[in-house]
């Protein structure tokens, strides 16, 4: 934006400019003219319609209350004597509010009876408190955290836990987001003279800015990118990328792309397409920069999508330092910022550390063996909600119960975790259980089951016993499937009865038949073939504190 007026200061950083109370990016500045970079709208509806702002993210402000800094410093050892708590946003912004934490006084004294009976509350003045609904007049109180997700809470200055009396608080946690002050309404984008330019120099002066000139955002006015082909690519450049969106070319038809921070060289753009060609990226980075597109005379676009990956292959040498896969016994160590695409087996390793991203390929059936797998604030990803896993994938952990060294807390033999990522999405099953449908006896070497059931040859069933005696709990591997998927065939006899029939005792129905489970999946988790001697099979262990960790 190119702002005209008088008495800006040359001089950087003592012209500052804000808009609809939000801070400019200033490019440059002379006396009479200024060329600023507006911010991004942060409203319930840019949230909501364009993606803008991202997850939800622990929110910060001025601590109010009693004791601020005891309840909002990251330790369950310290805590307040209050009467309320929370945070105040500041004139410039209002929280939009979608979790509350709080953690009760532990020591010297249990403090969820003095917390019984508070009240979570919103203002915008301070002065007049609304109760958030669902969250007043606290009872069941927990010893540790309590956690209040998927609020849809009125956007506020101020929030807190209030009480007419004190109580003991460790620690209070509001997520959500930030939005700006003078527009945090779903239906409207602000327009009008929002635009305020002030002078620091020895004598604070605020410019004037022309009454002639108003400014709007406007959603029909934001370029919108809503696909890319591939998302993904080697970090040395060279890839072919399609942008699809809207409002994608300017009178100019001057546009530019970054893809997590590297230029995006375009080769052709309409007002519905981008071709580029992405340049090479440095193997480690320090974070995700995410897409960018830069419509000259227009600004940025939505992204409206997951951003571009580059990730290398683990089978190409040019991944690996010295051009060397790693071998038998290696330590693999996958750096932040570093992403590698698991695309063939890996031979026997002793440590696989993650602390950048792991995404396991799903062209073939593939394997993973390792002594420990510790993802450390990284990601390790097999499938996705959207595009599960078909392929099948299965990791083996090996170990000795008495000579393989135990990581203090996780052990070894294990898949761990603090903080990061773990995302396995296999192909879902249908049903994953069902029941008999008629009484199998001992002998038999099929069952008949009530639902149609997509279960394959060579995958292992468990059928429930009938009686007090668990182990009449009988495992099979199907041999054959016939009737739609409703009966099953294996080599191996029944040893047991299973019965399969609904009982009706004084006019009331009793399912007494065996529930049958499905137990194989396309990805497992598994120890090593010696794990049933020691009873020292493969664990999974996630410990972090707070929402350091997802699986």
């Amino acid at each position: 934006m190119t702002v005209t007026g008088v008495g800006f200061s040359a001089q950087p950083g003592e012209t500052t400019f804000t808009l609809f109370g939000t801070p400019l990016r200033v490019i440059s500045c002379s006396q009479t003219q200024a060329i600023v970079e507006s911010p991004p709208l942060h409203s319930i509806r840019s949230l909501t319609q364009f993606g803008i702002g991202g997850d939800a993210y622990q929110l910060s402000g001025t601590g109010t209350g009693e004791d601020p800094q005891k309840v909002f410093d990251g330790s369950f050892v310290s805590y307040g004597e209050v009467q309320s708590a929370g945070l105040d946003m500041g004139d410039k912004a209002w929280a939009w509010v979608t979790e509350i934490w709080f953690f009760p006084q532990l020591a010297p004294s249990d403090g969820r009876a003095s917390m019984k009976g508070a009240t979570f509350q919103l203002s915008n003045d301070s002065s007049t408190w609304v109760d958030v609904p669902g969250l007043t007049d606290l009872s069941a109180i927990k010893l540790g955290w309590n956690k209040f997700p998927n609020l849809a809470l009125a956007p506020a200055r101020y929030v807190r836990i209030h009480k007419s009396s004190a109580f003991g608080l460790a620690e209070l946690r509001f997520y959500g987001h930030v939005l700006n002050a003078t527009d945090h309404t779903a239906d409207q984008e602000p327009t009008g003279l929002g635009l305020v330019a002030q002078v620091d120099t020895e004598d604070t002066v605020t410019a004037s800015v022309s009454n002639s000139v108003a400014v709007s955002y406007a959603a029909a006015n934001t370029p919108q990118i809503t696909g890319m082909t591939p998302d993904r690519g080697t970090a040395a450049g060279g890839t072919t990328v399609t942008l699809s969106g809207t409002g994608l070319t300017s009178p100019d038809s001057l546009v530019t792309v970054s893809l997590d921070g590297v230029p995006c060289d375009v080769t052709s753009s309409s007002d519905t397409q981008i071709i580029c060609t992405t340049g090479p990226r440095p193997l480690i980075v320090d974070k995700e920069l995410g897409t960018v597109v830069w419509v000259k005379g227009v600004g940025k676009a939505a992204i409206r999508i997951p951003g571009y990956m580059y990730i290398d292959p683990w089978s190409s040498p040019l991944t690996w330092r010295h051009g060397v896969l790693p071998k038998d016994g290696d330590t693999v160590v996958l750096t932040k910022g570093r992403n590698v695409l698991l695309d063939v087996s890996t031979p026997k390793l002793f440590y696989v550390l993650i602390e950048g991203t792991l995404i396991v390929d799903d062209q073939s059936d593939l394997t993973m063996e390792a002594t420990y797998i510790f993802v450390r604030g990284g990601t390790f990803q097999v499938g996705t909600k959207e595009a599960p896993h078909q392929h099948r994938f299965t990791i083996t952990l090996y170990g000795d119960r008495y000579e393989t060294p135990q990581l203090p807390i996780y052990g070894a033999k294990h898949l761990a975790m603090r903080g990061g990522l773990i995302s396995f999405h296999g192909a879902p099953r249908n049903p994953v259980w069902t029941r008999l449908a008629t009484t199998a006896p001992a002998g038999n070497t099929n069952i008949t089951v009530r639902a149609a059931t997509d279960w394959q040859v060579g995958e292992w069933i468990a059928i429930a016993p009938s009686g007090f005696m668990f182990f009449e709990a009988e495992k099979r591997q199907i041999s054959a499937v016939t009737d739609g998927g409703r009966t099953l065939h294996f080599v191996e006899p029944l040893e047991y009865n299973h019965y399969g029939e609904i009982y009706t005792a004084a006019g009331r129905e009793i399912d007494m038949s065996s529930e049958i489970g499905l137990l194989s999946r396309n990805i497992k988790v598994q120890g090593d073939r010696d794990s049933w001697k020691q009873s020292f099979g493969a664990h999974c262990i996630f410990h972090s504190p707070g929402k350091e960790h997802q699986v």
